[in-house]
């Protein structure tokens, strides 16, 4: 990823730059003339330029269309800039395929560009599902969020929505007309909230009557856009709205992560840990819950510091993290005790599977400092059946955690009554 910023004033290019790189990780290149401009571009490939159109440019008020006409040629988005503009320029401007245009003099503009070039590299990672029986808005709309980096798929019904949902698990958004045959946008959105929280997928509506505004809004759309729209309306609205979800996840992330060790926390481990536990209950799918806990972790304290203990922390919550898949869950339940939640897995794999682990655990060598570094162990103990709760489930695996204790600490233990089945 790398955004190339045409600006002759190497003051407002340094502002630019520093602040893009503060919200991004991104490669910035800063040429300053059309020439320069020209080199860079035949070398590298970007995923945004912000330009400012009097580059090179010798009137006073002049506009260097030449240069915004070359870098669109090469189908780079483009934000453009100037210290002043002069009407007939605007609409000149508005006639070309730009993202947006800001004058760079005024210090909230600076930090608009800043704000939408962190939002437009976002927006790659998006991809939107654009539901209207009118090819015409169909097209309009995928123009408008094109110019805004967003992936998206058109539909003209509902029922063909319902489809390209089930197919494409990456949709992170959709707009949605209210008047199309059969079944109407409402239904549609009715359909989409049985599934789907307004946080999970958001939705925007559109319509031609203000009376559907009010009947979306309140079922569950997360904005909406009435027909006429101006583009900047529809590209601001949507762009607001991604921004809105992505920091109430972020909340949500913070909610349920612990702050230490950076895996989830025990109020998430249970409340997730219960919804696996009915499912696959229902399933009969196999999982395992293991309980780990740091050998002596009080000695490690008393030794070295509570410094040294967060740092044995640290390094156990990154082991498990490396070694469990995406739909497995990592917790740390209380002050050095974890627990691991393994979907799909037989309990005689689970036992291989945290014994090796121990193993590697063992092994791991912290550092303390420039010359020192310590070890240490962790005790497991697994719950392998599906018991009559999700609590039983804990409780079963602390029981065999004690034993993992009580018989000479750094080992793995399993429920009593399966374990010599799972060893055969």
């Amino acid at each position: 990823m790398r955004i190339l910023i045409v600006e002759e004033n190497q003051i407002i290019a340094k502002i630019l730059s520093t602040k893009i790189l503060g919200l991004v990780s991104t490669d910035i290149d800063v040429a300053k003339s059309f020439k320069e401009a020209k080199e860079y571009i035949e070398k590298n490939s970007y995923t945004l330029t912000i330009c400012d159109l009097q580059t090179d440019e010798d009137s006073e008020h002049g506009v260097n269309f030449d240069l915004l006409d070359f870098i669109l040629s090469k189908n780079i988005p483009t934000i453009s800039i100037s210290s002043h503009i002069q009407e007939n320029d605007e609409r000149e401007i508005d006639k070309r395929n730009i993202i947006d245009f800001a004058i760079k003099t005024r210090s909230e503009s600076i930090d608009y560009i800043v704000q939408l070039t962190k939002r437009l590299i976002k927006n790659r990672y998006h991809k939107v599902l654009i539901v209207d029986d009118s090819i015409i808005y169909r097209k309009e709309i995928s123009r408008v969020l094109k110019k805004q980096l967003l992936d998206n798929i058109t539909v003209s019904n509902a029922k063909d929505a319902i489809s390209i949902l089930k197919e494409h698990d990456d949709i992170t958004m959709i707009i949605t007309d209210y008047e199309m045959p059969e079944d109407s946008g409402l239904d549609f959105l009715l359909a989409i909230r049985k599934r789907y929280s307004k946080y999970q997928l958001p939705v925007i509506g559109i319509s031609s009557e203000k009376e559907n505004a009010i009947l979306f809004l309140k079922h569950g759309v997360n904005d909406f856009v009435r027909k006429p729209f101006f583009k900047e309306e529809l590209s601001t609205r949507v762009n607001n709205t991604l921004d809105s979800i992505e920091n109430i996840k972020k909340l949500n992330e913070f909610a349920n992560t612990d702050f230490l060790s950076g895996v989830k926390n025990r109020k998430y481990f249970y409340q997730e840990g219960q919804k696996i536990y009915k499912k696959c209950q229902l399933s009969q799918e196999s999982f395992v819950i293991a309980t780990l806990d740091i050998d002596f972790f009080k000695k490690i304290n008393d030794n070295y510091g509570h410094d040294v203990g967060d740092l044995v922390i640290k390094e156990l919550a990154t082991i498990l993290k490396n070694n469990v898949k995406g739909q497995d869950i990592v917790a740390r339940v209380g002050g050095e005790e974890f627990c691991v939640l393994l979907r799909d897995i037989e309990a005689k794999h689970a036992f291989n599977f945290f014994n090796n682990l121990r193993e590697k655990i063992a092994n791991t060598k912290v550092k303390i400092d420039d010359n020192s570094t310590i070890s240490f162990s962790v005790s497991i103990g697994l719950a392998t059946k599906i018991y009559k709760s999700f609590k039983e489930m804990i409780k079963q695996s602390d029981l065999a955690l004690y034993s993992s204790k009580n018989n000479g600490r750094n080992m793995v233990s399993m429920d009593i009554d399966t374990k010599q089945e799972a060893l055969l």
